[in-house]
């Protein structure tokens, strides 16, 4: 109904907006945009939250690993299976060693970064 106050939300980002007008049709996003108003409120955590998110450091690595990192990330696990990595560690796929693997990868990939390898 027209005067309402909608919260939407995509990802990590809220829009809080206020509906202006109905239409009966599909149109345009020009068209659209006339029957809804964002609140300012809404406008500025939602900056906020966009900048605190360009000021976290960016992942060092994008895509599949490559061969050799596939190879270390495979004696990695091989290690944890047996309880070399943390002594004697259970095994039961992932869920017990994830936060623990993926620092151990992570140090794995800048190791290898630092010292000129891919």
């Amino acid at each position: 109904m027209l005067g309402d106050m909608l919260e939407i939300r995509a990802g990590k980002f809220r829009f809080e907006v206020e509906v202006l007008g109905l239409s009966n049709k599909r149109s345009g996003a020009p068209e659209a945009q006339k029957l809804y108003r964002e609140t300012d409120d809404s406008r500025a955590q939602r900056d906020a939250l966009a900048a605190h998110l360009r000021a976290q450091p960016q992942p060092a690595f994008k895509g599949r690993p490559t061969k050799r990192e596939r190879r270390k990330i495979e004696n990695f696990k091989a290690e944890v299976k047996k309880g070399g990595a943390w002594g004697d560690a259970e095994w039961d796929g992932l869920s017990a060693a994830i936060p623990q693997f993926a620092r151990r990868f992570r140090q794995i990939r800048f190791r290898s970064v630092a010292k000129g390898g891919a």
